[in-house]
Parts: C-alpha cells; structure tokens; sequence
C-alpha cells in the first residue's frame, strides 16, 4: 500500500513537473514569436523617427507655417503636390494664399478645392476666381475679416480633393468652394494616368494614407532610382498636360471611360457625404468648356474622320444656318465624343448636379451662365482661352457667380450691402498690366505647340523657338523660367516706366 501511494506521489510529482516544463517552454516560444514579429515594426518606427527628424522629403502636410514675418499663419504648401506626382519633373504649385493659425472671432474662412482652372491657369494667383471673390466680399463687409485659401493644383482631381478633406475640415472652414471634374482620366491617380498605380479604390486609399509616411517615400524613392538606372524609357518631354497622359485615346462608352464617370460619382459622393455631416455648406461649379471653337482633340491623334469631327462639322452647318439650339446639341455632342479626354464628358456634369441635390450643396449654374453670356449660347473663345479654361472675362463671371449664390443663401450675414461696386467695377478695375496678359499667352502659345492640340509628329515647342521681342517679353520669359518673380518682374517694370517719365503705367505695374 505504501509502495502504491509512494509510486503514485513520484508520477504525480513527475507530470508537475512535465506540465511546468511545457508551460514554460511554452511561453518562451510565445516571447519568442511575439519579439520575432514585433522586432521589424520597432525597427521600422525608429526609422520612421529618424526620418522625421531629418525631414526627409519635406513636410508634405497640406497647411504649413508661413514664413517670417508672417508666423502667426499658415499657408498653403508649394510641396504638397509630392503627394500626387511622382514621375514628374516640374510639380504644380499651388497658391500663395495665408490665413490666421488662430480664426479671430469677425473671421469667415473659405476653402478653394479644384484643378487647373480654380488655379486660374494661365494667369495664375492674379486672377484666380476665388481671389477677384475675395476682395469683393471683403469690400462687402469690411467688419469682418474674410479667408480665402485656394487649394487647387493643376492636373489633379477628385482623388485629391477626397485626400485633403480631413485637413480641410480641422482648418475650422465655414464654406467650401468646388470647382473639379475635368480631369478624371488623365489627372493624378486617374484611370489613365502617367501617375496612376492601377484602379483598384482600396489600394489607391492606402496609397494615399502611406504617403504621410517618411519610410513609405523613402522606400519608393530608392526603389524609382533603382529603376532608373537600368530604365531604358526616354524622360517625358512635353508641358505637364501631355507628360500626365499614358494612353490617349479613350473611346466613347468604352469600360475606361466609365471608369472615369464612377471614379468621379464615388468620389464625390464621398466629399459631398463627408460635408454634409459636418453641417459645412458646398457650393460646386457645374463645369464648362470651349465647345465651339476648340474642335475635337482626337483629330491630331487619329488619321482618319472621327465621330467627334463629324460631329464638329454637323454643329458648325446648323450654327450657319442659325439653327443655334442643333448646333449647341451637335456642339455638345462632338466634346462628348472626342476620345481625347482633357474635357468632362456631360455625364460628370450630371453626377456632380445629382450628388449636389443629395446632400444639400449648392449647385452653381456655370455652364447656363456661360451659355446665357456667350452668343446664340454657343461656348467659345468669347468666355474661354483654350479647351476649358476661361480667359479674364470667364474668370470674372465665375467670381461673379459664386458671389451672387452666396448673397442669395445669405451667407456670411442675412444682409448683404447693395452700395458696394459692381461686377462690372472691377472688372474695369483690376490691376492687370501689359506683362500678365505676355505672360499668360505665352503660356498658351506653349501649350498650344504641343499634344494633344499639335500631333506628336509635327509639335515644336514655342518656347524653345521664342526670341523675346521687346522688354515685356523678355522679363515675361524671365518669370516663365523662373529666373525671377512675378512681384519682381512687375517691380523691374516700373522702374522702366518710370525712367521713361511714365508715372501712370508704372504706378499700375507696380499695384499688380
């Protein structure tokens, strides 16, 4: 009996300590596993420090502190566009617009949200629609003090607009302003774009949310010179909207095509949705574009007659047999059908009316306004500078509207002053010289030299040709290649003016 209860106490002993032993194995196994995967994540975090101590890459946070004097404001970031562009030479930049880091209580902060033409491409900060907007309403209520931040880039699109959001929201805005949709498809991380990694929406938002870090543009920017070395693709030449462009052509109703249609609904959807829930107002833009005198892109690409050129000619016999409400339709038509797609087709227009009715935004009428200020209705180079841009005028009347909608929602006070000037005030008024107007249209006379309005084969550059003629025109190409700035330019001007006694247009040079 003693042998049996001692016999059982060895083997009970024996299992303690086997249990003990497995346990203990157990749980080194599991410190083990657990330093083995935990080790390169604190790898990476220090690292991750260690950039961010060094400022690799540059802060690309959309609101960055002004300069010196300014250091109780932010500003817009010039490097922000490094979140988008990654194969380009030049990156758009965008305004130079600053506002309190602090809102003061008189304050009303506007957000600018858009591409190109919310850029005001070719004239720049200078007449920018939201900057004639600016100093209207702040002549309007000289009591308050009135923000507009323009956050626009050129060649970019809802994938930007959607990637900003959350900054925009923490900045305390008490408006939104969006003007965007033209570049869906050739545009930043669009469905056809140089910069784009594919179109799958969850890996284009984790692109996007990656990019904060500094290990993830570390890495991608090893990997691209790596690639670089053994890469034996010509550099992109050309301005930045043939640069941005992988493949051309995108048929009417192809799957590509509606690619771009949804990119833009899901976008927005989620922009407009992101708004409305923060009780924010949005005003959006309808979009316009040159549909009578810019004839069908696809032109120069394709040998053969077009549906968008025969189009095209269709519209042009029913404008001169004034069957102007036909050649508005055929108009209209041949922009739709140009596979060439720097232009919104009309169903992107109607996403942006739709979603704009859904959550409550204010829809702004550009387009019915262009129409009704163009004549027989028919958009041309009366309102516009090239495909879809405006010229002054165009520029002018989108301030006008976006004006006139928010007086009418009451924005900013119920009572709005009907003693200040008029549109029409300062669009005789604006402090625009001789040297803006060269520079801009140099400007478009480059752009025009290229692809897609010139075929690759026959394209010569017009700045590599220009010989500047005149003083304005060689301080102009100065600005163009930044050699100097514009405030520089302007400043150089005056002094001109006034060598020559004057005094009147060096003044005005001087207040541009």
């Amino acid at each position: 009996m003693k042998a049996s209860i001692f016999l059982l106490a060895k083997i009970k002993t024996l299992w303690n300590k086997t249990v003990n032993s497995l346990r203990a194995t157990s749980l080194k196994r599991i410190l083990f596993f657990c330093i083995a995967v935990l080790l390169p994540f604190l790898f990476l975090c220090i690292f991750e420090i260690i950039l961010q101590g060094i400022q690799y890459g540059g802060d690309l946070s959309l609101f960055v502190p002004a300069p010196l004097p300014f250091e109780n404001y932010l500003k817009v970031n010039p490097n922000v566009g490094k979140r988008f562009f990654g194969r380009q030479s030049t990156l758009p930049v965008p305004s130079n617009d600053v506002f309190l880091q602090q809102k003061p209580e008189n304050g009303y902060r506007i957000f600018v949200m858009g591409g190109s033409t919310a850029v005001g491409f070719p004239y720049g900060n200078l007449l920018m629609f939201s900057r004639i907007l600016h100093r209207r309403l702040q002549d309007t209520f000289p009591e308050k003090r009135i923000e507009v931040m323009n956050t626009a880039l050129t060649a970019v699109n809802s994938w930007t607009l959607l990637d900003f959001l959350d900054e925009i929201l923490n900045a305390d805005p008490d408006l939104i302003l969006i003007y965007a949709g033209h570049n869906e498809y050739y545009g930043a991380l669009g469905v056809n774009s140089q910069e784009s990694i594919g179109r799958s929406r969850l890996l284009i938002r984790m692109h996007l949310y990656a990019n904060r870090f500094r290990i993830v543009r570390f890495v991608r920017d090893r990997l691209r010179w790596i690639n670089g070395l053994f890469s034996t693709s010509p550099p992109l030449e050309g301005t930045l909207m043939q640069r941005i462009v992988r493949e051309k052509v995108i048929p009417y109703q192809s799957p590509i095509y509606h690619a771009g249609i949804e990119q833009a609904g899901k976008n927005f959807n989620l922009i407009l949705k992101r708004f409305h829930a923060a009780r924010l107002p949005v005003m959006v833009g309808e979009l316009v574009s040159n549909v009578r005198d810019n004839p069908p892109l696809d032109g120069v690409e394709v040998k053969d007659s077009t549906d968008a050129e025969r189009m095209y000619h269709a519209a042009r016999i029913h404008e001169s047999e004034d069957q102007f409400h036909k050649a508005r339709l055929f108009y209209t038509l041949a922009k739709d059908y140009d596979s060439i797609r720097f232009r919104a087709p009309t169903t992107v227009n109607d996403t942006i009316r739709n979603l704009a009715e859904r959550y409550g935004a204010v829809l702004i009428p550009l387009q019915k306004l262009f129409m009704a200020h163009s004549p027989h209705g028919l958009i041309g180079d009366n309102l516009m500078c090239d495909h879809l841009h405006p010229n002054i005028d165009g520029y002018f009347l989108m301030a006008d509207a976006f004006y006139e909608s928010m007086k009418t929602h009451c924005l900013i006070k119920t009572n709005w002053d009907s003693c200040v000037m008029s549109a029409a005030w300062y669009r005789e008024n604006w402090p625009i010289s001789d040297l803006d107007h060269t520079i801009a249209d140099l400007i478009l006379k480059n752009l025009k030299s290229g692809w897609p309005f010139q075929s690759i084969q026959n394209q010569k550059f017009f700045f590599q040709q220009f010989v500047p003629r005149n003083p304005i025109e060689s301080l102009a190409m100065c600005v163009l290649q930044d050699s100097i700035s514009v405030g520089e330019a302007h400043f150089l001007l005056a002094k001109q003016f006034e060598s020559k006694k004057d005094f009147l247009a060096a003044k005005k040079s001087m207040m541009c």
